[in-house]
């Protein structure tokens, strides 16, 4: 069973929090607060090739398939260093919009395609959990919590993946942040 979040530290205005879990690897939670209006926000979710602008080590993202953005299909491929392949997800994702809480949730999970080939020199990630919470504060103000738990598969030893794993959804979200706050 999961335990509870701990929380870890607040770094330049993003909470962070790990959750130990069932599998060998941790989960992350970071939030922080953007300013910009839920729609603004939501929209930069809504283009899919314009994750690789702030998503952490993100090489590619491209649609594959469904309705942006009730339920849709799309591939990311994620830089690693040296000597760890890059990972590739093919990723299911659906969104919901809660109109009375004005809140946006967007779940996502990895899936294994084999009719999308494995790209030479990475490996697929097939176990992953990705949850984005978008809450509006005010008209101009979004609350944004990303949780991120990934199993990066191949020959990454738990702790090294924890331990790196810890500083990509802070990245990710700081990197989500100056985007809209540019």
């Amino acid at each position: 069973m999961a335990g509870d979040w701990v929380y870890l530290k607040e770094e330049n205005g993003v909470k962070i929090f790990k959750r130990a879990t069932d599998s060998r690897f941790d989960a992350f939670k970071v939030s922080t607060l953007i300013s910009r209006s839920l729609p603004e926000v939501r929209n930069v979710f809504l283009n899919i090739p314009g994750h690789t602008n702030w998503i952490a080590n993100c090489k590619e993202s491209r649609l594959l398939g469904g309705k942006v953005p009730d339920k849709f299909i799309h591939y990311y491929l994620i830089g690693a260093p040296w000597p760890v392949k890059d990972r590739e997800m093919i990723l299911e994702t659906e969104s919901f919009f809660d109109t009375q809480k004005r809140r946006v949730s967007i779940l996502t999970r990895a899936v294994n395609d084999p009719n999308v080939p494995v790209k030479k020199d990475s490996y697929r990630i097939t176990r992953s959990h990705i949850q984005w919470t978008l809450e509006e504060v005010s008209d101009n103000s979004t609350l944004v919590t990303y949780v991120n738990q990934t199993d990066p598969g191949g020959d990454v030893p738990s702790y090294l993946s924890n331990w790196s794993s810890a500083g990509a959804p802070t990245e990710t979200i700081l990197s989500l942040k100056r985007l809209l706050e540019k």
